[in-house]
C-alpha cells in the first residue's frame, strides 16, 4: 500500500496532519522484519549527541538497525534545513541503553554542493507484507548554504533545473541501505557528478577510510567511505555498489579540515529532459566490520574469516579497537565482543595484519558509564532520557579504556585507575600529561585528547577514570579564580592512585560577576 506522508509543505510551516493510518514504529522488530512509517509518538524516536528526529519524520528500520528520515517539514536543525535525506541513524539497542546517533545530516548530492529539497514523501513499501521497506523522497535541487553562506555567494553553485528522486531500500536483517538516486533534467545539458555527503558528530567521531584508516580521506577512490565512532559504539560508511569505488570529488582537503564524509560516483552527462540514476548503499553498524562484512556478502565469493580474541592479564578485553590490515593498507576496524572475541570477512588469500587498540577516548565527565549524551536539537521526551540517564544506571556499551596498544598480538594490558578529589569545590578539571604517542601509527592509533593522557570534569567533588600504567604529570583547576594544582602521579596496573587536589581560591570580585564569553553556541 502506498502512503504518502505530506505534500508539497511550503516555509516554515508544519505540514497538514497526515490522513492515513500509520503503523506502529515504536514496536521492536525480529529477524525477518523491516518497517517504514511516520512517527506518530517520540517513543519511537532514540538518542545521541545529533539527535533531532521529530514528530511527523519516517523512520526506517530493522532488527539491526534504524534510521530517521526528514518529513516535509522545512526546519531541520544542522546545516541543512530543508528534507533531503537521513536526520538519525544508529543500531538497534538493548532496552536501558541510550542511543547514540552522531549523523547531523546525510543526503544525496547531485554535483558537489547541490542537494535536494523534497517536497513529497512518500512510503513506498512499509514493510508489512514484504519484509523490506522503501522510503522515497522527491523535490527540486537547493544549493548547500553552507558553502554559498560561507562564501557569501549565492551564485556559486549554479541551478541547473533538476528533479531529483531518492529511494531508501532496507531489508529485513541488513546493515546497508539501498540509495537509488535518480537525476531528471533541466532545460539545459549538464555534468553531474553524483555522491553523497555525511556531516557527523565530529566529538564522538573518527573518519575512516579503507587503505588509509584514520588519515582519512583517502585521495584514491575506495569501496566505501567511513566515520567510526570513538567510542567504539557505532560506525557510518558510504558504500559504493559491488565492484564501484568512490572518489572524494576532488574535496579531500575541505573534507579532511571540515571532517567531513563524502563519496561521490562517476561524472554523468544529463541531457535537456535526460535522466541518470546512481545507486549506492548507506551502512549502519556497531561498528566497521559489521558493514565492510554485509558487503563481502553481496559481493561474492573470494572471501575468509578473520578472528581472534583480545586479553590482557585480568581477562578477556571487551570494547577494544581492532584494526584489520590486508597486505599492509588498514582495511576495517572490528570492536570486541563481551568476551573479547572480534571477527570479520578479509579477502581470501590475503596478507591479514592487526592493530589493537586498548586506550579508551580519553575524555571522563564524571557520569554513569553508558550515559547517554546530550543533543540541543531532541526531542522532549529524549531529552528526559539522557538526563534520566546522567544519574541512573543506563546499560553501557564495552569500552577498553586505560590498557594501551599491540601491533604483534591481541595482548594489551591491566589499567591503573586515578581518583582526583577537590576540598574546596564540587566541579574541577583534571589534566594528565604524559604517555607520548609518537611511536604509533596515525592511520592505525587515534590521537589523544588535544594531546593529554586524558581530561576528566568533576560533578561532585571528585572523579576517576582509568590509564595505563606509568609517570605523569597531572594539573586540576577550577577556573581563573582559584589556584591551580600541579603534582607527578605513578600509575600502576589494577592499582587505584587517589589525589587530593587543593583548589582554594586566589582571590575575590565582591560587586562583579565573573564570565568568560568566548562561547560558540
Amino acid at each position: 500500500m502506498l502512503a504518502l506522508i505530506a505534500l508539497f509543505a511550503c516555509g516554515h510551516e508544519d505540514p497538514p496532519p497526515n490522513s492515513v493510518a500509520a503503523i506502529d514504529v515504536t514496536s521492536p522488530l525480529g529477524p525477518g522484519e523491516a518497517r517504514a512509517g511516520v512517527i506518530s509518538s517520540e517513543d519511537a524516536l532514540f538518542g545521541g549527541i545529533s539527535a533531532e528526529g521529530r514528530v511527523g519524520d519516517v523512520k526506517l528500520y530493522n532488527s539491526r538497525i534504524q534510521l530517521v528520515i526528514q518529513g516535509t517539514r522545512d526546519n531541520g536543525s544542522y546545516y541543512i534545513p530543508s528534507p533531503a535525506g537521513v536526520l538519525d541513524a544508529d543500531v538497534v539497542r538493548p532496552d536501558g541503553q541510550p542511543g547514540r546517533d552522531a549523523v547531523d545530516d546525510w543526503g544525496a548530492m547531485a554535483g558537489i554542493g547541490r542537494l535536494m529539497a523534497a517536497d513529497t514523501v512518500e512510503i513506498v513499501d512499509d514493510g508489512v507484507e514484504s519484509g523490506t521497506a522503501r522510503v522515497a523522497l522527491e523535490g527540486y535541487e537547493v544549493p548547500l548554504a553552507l558553502i554559498t553562506g560561507a562564501l557569501e555567494a549565492p551564485g556559486f553553485i549554479p541551478a541547473l533545473g533538476l528533479r531529483i528522486r531518492t529511494e531508501y531500500t532496507l531489508a529485513a536483517d541488513s546493515v546497508l541501505v539501498e540509495v537509488r538516486t535518480t537525476m531528471s533534467g533541466g532545460e539545459i545539458t549538464a555534468d553531474v557528478l553524483p555522491g553523497d555527503l555525511i556531516m557527523g558528530g565530529f566529538e564522538v567521531l573518527d573518519a575512516w577510510d579503507p587503505g588509509v584508516g584514520l588519515a582519512a580521506p583517502n585521495p584514491v577512490p575506495t569501496p566505501w567511505k567511513g566515520y567510526l565512532a570513538a567510542d567504539g559504539d557505532v560506525a557510518y560508511a558510504l558504500v559504493a555498489e559491488p565492484g564501484q569505488t568512490l572518489s572524494g570529488g576532488g574535496l579531500d582537503l575541505l573534507l579532511s579540515s571540515a571532517q567531513l564524509a563524502a563519496g561521490f560516483g562517476a561524472s554523468v552527462n544529463l541531457p535537456a529532459g535526460g535522466s541518470a540514476t546512481f545507486v549506492r548503499y548507506y551502512g549502519v553498524g556497531r561498528d566497521l566490520a559489521e558493514i565492510t562484512d554485509a558487503l563481502a556478502a553481496i559481493s561474492g565469493s573470494g572471501f575468509a574469516s578473520t578472528d581472534g580474541v583480545v586479553t590482557a592479564p585480568d581477562g578477556p578485553v571487551p570494547g577494544a579497537r581492532v584494526t584489520i590490515s590486508v597486505d599492509g593498507a588498514p582495511y576495517t576496524v572490528a570492536v570486541t565482543r563481551e568476551d573479547g572475541s572480534f571477527s570479520a570477512q578479509t579477502p581470501a588469500g590475503a596478507e591479514v595484519g592487526l592493530a589493537v587498540d586498548g586506550r579508551g577516548r580519553g575524555l571522563w565527565f564524571d557520569l554513569p558509564e553508558g550515559a547517554g549524551r546530550w543533543s540541543p536539537y531532541a526531542a522532549a521526551s529524549v531529552q528526559s532520557g539522557v538526563l534520566a540517564s546522567w544519574t541512573g544506571a543506563p546499560v553501557p556499551t564495552p569500552r577498553a579504556v586505560g590498557r594501551g596498544t599491540s601491533t604483534t598480538g591481541l595482548e594489551l594490558g591491566e589499567a591503573g585507575t586515578v581518583v582526583v578529589s577537590c576540598p574546596d569545590a564540587e566541579h574541577f578539571e583534571v589534566r594528565v600529561l604524559g604517555g607520548g604517542d609518537s611511536a604509533l601509527d596515525p592511520a592505525l592509533f587515534r590521537d589523544r585528547p588535544y594531546g593529554y593522557a586524558a581530561l576528566a570534569w568533576a560533578r561532585d567533588g571528585e572523579v576517576a577514570f582509568p590509564l595505563e600504567p606509568g609517570t605523569y604529570s597531572l594539573v586540576a583547576w577550577r577556573g581563573i579564580t582559584a589556584e591551580v594544582y600541579q603534582a607527578e602521579i605513578t600509575v600502576r596496573a589494577g592499582e587505584r592512585t587517589e589525589v587530593s587536589a587543593a583548589l582554594p581560591s586566589a582571590y575575590a570580585h565582591p560587586g562583579f560577576v565573573l564570565g568568560d564569553p568566548h562561547v560558540h553556541g
